[in-house]
């Protein structure tokens, strides 16, 4: 059964260790928090709100793993670091070296590497930069054609080559079946 939680508007929704999240661009602009996953009517509670130099336009927002870095992709600044020191969240940086634009709407982060890679969409361009600190450059690995933009973006992890050999046995066992079962 759906459950109304709040009138909010809001414009990206995640999960992340078990509470529900959002940003809006409206009233008090920044990233609001459930606790835990509403299931009946509710209030959120701001969570990165009036930070010093936080845009005022949020769209998407990666956490880190450990809970202690959040990447959050804003309209009218771009791509912005923010780091929690235990009791507080204060601004990192923003991602400026190589843009041609500050607009970013979708957002995804690979944590496998030493340092993170950041994905966003400006609504021209897919960008990617690599997060060894604030002079990191970005740069666009994929330009929308005329008439065309990009807005929101996933990370899908890749299939492991065991997971691919077992379906690929599973569709030859079917084959098999479905040939005996013919004869």
């Amino acid at each position: 059964t759906a459950t109304t939680v709040q009138g909010a508007n809001s414009r990206v929704l995640n999960l992340y260790n078990g509470d529900l999240y959002y940003s809006t661009g409206a009233g008090t602009q920044g990233i609001y928090r459930y606790s835990g996953l509403p299931t009946s009517a509710t209030s959120s509670t701001a969570f990165l709100t009036g930070i010093t130099g936080q845009g005022t336009s949020p769209y998407d927002f990666v956490f880190a793993p450990d809970g202690n870095t959040l990447y959050v992709a804003d309209d009218g600044i771009g791509v912005q670091k923010f780091t929690f020191d235990g009791s507080a969240w204060s601004l990192a940086y923003n991602f400026v070296n190589g843009l041609t634009v500050n607009r970013a709407f979708g957002l995804a982060v690979d944590f496998n590497g030493a340092e993170p890679v950041i994905y966003w969409t400006s609504p021209s361009d897919l960008w990617k930069v690599t997060d060894s600190g604030s002079g990191a450059t970005a740069t666009s690995i994929l330009s929308a054609g005329a008439n065309y933009a990009f807005r929101g973006l996933e990370l899908v992890p890749e299939p492991s080559a065991a997971t691919l050999l077992g379906l690929g046995l599973a569709g030859l066992l079917v084959a098999r079946r479905r040939s005996r079962s013919r004869s």
